[in-house]
């Protein structure tokens, strides 16, 4: 790739946008991650694999197995000494024999100072947007098979689906932070909510799985102790009727003036009926 393009590439806003979304530039290590080093080293035969990902100006390493220091405890390298960018700017998968004769990578410093001679690396996604590579290496000169490539795709394949997991999980707890409605997820088998927003956190919800009900219902405020009204629907989320997902979407205001409204007409409902009664009054004494 000609070197401006590559540059461009890297530092294309919405690739390095889609990149930051994830939430997993310069996190701390997770066990699933872990895994998929673990399982791809394993599947073919590696030392090393890393789960990369690519910013301007550096690869974090997500999760790294087998890598030496100081490199394994910085959790990170400048571009200068990764093979993974160029699967990050071009979006297709790098395979490297033996990196001393590798036109695109031979005088990368991860040959010189990391060891680095035969490299794998299968593209990761986040929003159609290249962010890394599931990668592994050697220290020797390597010729991967046709296995070892479809296994690093298929265990790539799961690395997205991870990652895109982590988005659409992302987004919609964001959503529910939004949304002006308490939201929960309540497990009647544990008795604990595993999932509620930070408006669901102001009001007693007990009344909202005591008696799972549609319709309406009063909260009572944990600060004020005063009741407010909801308009609330759930559903079960499991066949065993124990994970209950319900959303109660405040109407106190508008219940307030249904009842402000009922009260004025019965009001002048009874005003009618005294006036009517005055007027028989009048006609019986007139009789």
């Amino acid at each position: 790739m000609d070197p401006e393009l590559h540059r461009l590439a890297l530092t294309q806003a919405a690739r390095l946008q889609a990149l930051k979304r994830t939430e997993l530039l310069d996190s701390l290590p997770e066990p699933s991650f872990e895994r998929f080093t673990r399982m791809a080293a394993r599947l073919t035969s590696s030392p090393t694999a890393l789960v990369s990902l690519v910013d301007d100006n550096r690869q974090f390493f997500k999760s790294a197995l087998g890598l030496g220091e100081p490199w394994a405890s910085e959790r990170q390298t400048p571009l200068t000494h990764s093979f993974c960018q160029y699967v990050a700017a071009s979006g297709r998968p790098l395979v490297v024999e033996d990196a001393r004769e590798h036109e695109l990578v031979k005088d990368n410093l991860a040959v010189s100072e990391l060891g680095v001679l035969s490299y794998l690396g299968i593209p990761l996604w986040a929003e159609g947007k290249c962010i890394g590579s599931l990668c592994v290496l050697e220290s020797q000169p390597r010729r991967w098979s046709e296995e070892d490539q479809q296994a690093l795709r298929d265990l790539a394949a799961t690395v997205n689906a991870e990652i895109e997991l982590r988005l659409t999980t992302t987004f919609a707890e964001r959503l529910t932070q939004l949304m002006p409605a308490v939201i929960y997820v309540y497990d009647r088998s544990q008795d604990r909510l595993t999932f509620y927003n930070e408006l669901a956190t102001l009001y007693n919800l007990n009344p909202l799985w005591i008696e799972p009900v549609d319709g309406e219902v009063c909260l009572t405020s944990k600060k004020s102790q005063q009741t407010r009204w909801f308009l609330h629907r759930c559903i079960m989320l499991d066949t065993d009727g124990n994970l209950q997902l319900g959303v109660a979407t405040d109407i106190d205001e508008s219940k307030r003036q249904l009842l402000s409204q009922l009260e004025q007409e019965l009001r002048g409902s009874a005003d009618v009926a005294e006036a009517l009664a005055r007027v028989r009054q009048s006609l019986q004494a007139a009789g």
